[in-house]
């Protein structure tokens, strides 16, 4: 049976390319990069544990933050009552949208972009509150006081319109079909 390996330097059209404008021949043989396997300098370090996440840091003065996220999926904003997280125990600050007013949009299609929502909720997990505490458990514990929400935001729900009825009331800003 013939050795059907591919040899290093071999002149196939797997491991040679012509180019168009001159004649001149690039193997990929002569890369170093292009066509070999590498390995990954910190595989070992990730597959045995050694290396250090984020999550595995811990410093004095350190708080965690805990983000209450919204359940609807569009709403108003009528209230936050924060009373209950504010008087646990290792509770630091909680934060809600008029908290932080200021948007902060790099690019252009994102300048109204808000940190926390300030008045309306536009998706399900849109960031409503923070919670900073000295321990993570009890930044979690601050946001679910037993099963209950201590957070709990008071939503308006706003009815979506079907594009169906945008179209019948014939509104200049949507385009026709």
């Amino acid at each position: 049976m013939a050795d059907k390996r591919r040899t290093v330097g071999r002149s196939d059209s797997r491991t040679e390319k012509r180019l168009p404008s001159d004649s001149q021949t690039v193997r990929l043989s002569d890369h170093r990069v292009i066509g070999r396997a590498h390995r990954k300098i910190d595989a070992t370090a990730k597959v045995t544990g050694a290396t250090k996440f984020a999550d595995d840091l811990a410093f004095p003065r350190m708080l965690y933050c805990k983000l209450l996220r919204s359940t609807e999926p569009h709403a108003r904003i009528v209230s936050i009552d924060t009373t209950a997280a504010q008087q646990l125990d290792g509770v630091q600050a909680v934060l809600t949208g008029p908290d932080l007013p200021i948007p902060f949009g790099i690019l252009p299609v994102s300048q109204d972009e808000h940190a926390l929502c300030i008045d309306k909720v536009r998706f399900i997990g849109d960031p409503v509150a923070a919670v900073a505490a000295t321990t993570e458990e009890t930044a979690t514990a601050a946001l679910a006081v037993s099963g209950l929400c201590s957070l709990s935001p008071a939503y308006r729900h706003v009815r979506s319109l079907p594009r169906s009825d945008l179209l019948l009331r014939g509104r200049a800003d949507c385009p026709r079909a």
